[in-house]
């Protein structure tokens, strides 16, 4: 009968730990612009959200529907939330992100989302209003914000301890059902 709890005390462990761990995949939940949506107006960052966090990216490509490659900012990974920026505004077109990333999980996923800009073209009046706020906004500092490593790293520590424990756990009663059946 020891034995029998003892082994579901261990199971439940490993049903309430492992779970968190081992099946979470950084998978797109969605983003902005939307996967296959459509935007009015120039797009200068995107917004992806993944089912779980992001530990890095080995590669990150956006093009064009003829095949131009767009230059992007350096990912800013906050665990599930990446924000890319690009280096200039994307105008009217149809686009595609592919990313290839290792998750939290280190497992590595990769995948592409597509979607398209659809500015109109600006009326003179427009050009010569979007040249004089420009000249206006000099000042501003455009600086992204860094990335944040910190709360990456303390989500591994936390993955790591909780294995550690639940095997210590499974240990130590299998110890304690040997004894007890001496």
């Amino acid at each position: 009968m020891l034995k029998k709890s003892s082994l579901l005390i261990a199971l439940l462990f490993i049903g309430l730990f492992l779970p968190k761990v081992g099946f979470a995949h950084s998978e797109l939940v969605s983003s902005t612009p939307k996967q296959g949506g459509e935007v009015d107006e120039p797009v200068s960052a995107i917004t992806l959200n993944f089912g779980a966090a992001v530990e890095e990216f080995v590669d990150l490509t956006l093009t064009d529907q003829e095949g131009h490659t767009y230059a992007l900012e350096k990912p800013i990974i906050k665990e599930k939330k990446v924000t890319l920026l690009t280096k200039k505004p994307l105008e009217s077109g149809q686009y595609k992100l592919y990313w290839h990333l290792v998750g939290i999980d280190t497992h590595k996923v990769h995948g592409y989302m597509t979607f398209g800009v659809n500015q109109p073209a600006p009326k003179p009046s427009d050009i010569k209003a979007s040249n004089e706020s420009a000249a206006g906004d000099s000042g501003e500092n455009g600086s992204a914000p860094a990335q944040d490593n910190q709360e990456n790293r303390s989500s591994t520590l936390y993955i790591i301890m909780v294995i550690i424990l639940t095997v210590l756990i499974i240990v130590g009663l299998f110890f304690i059902s040997q004894k007890r059946s001496e």
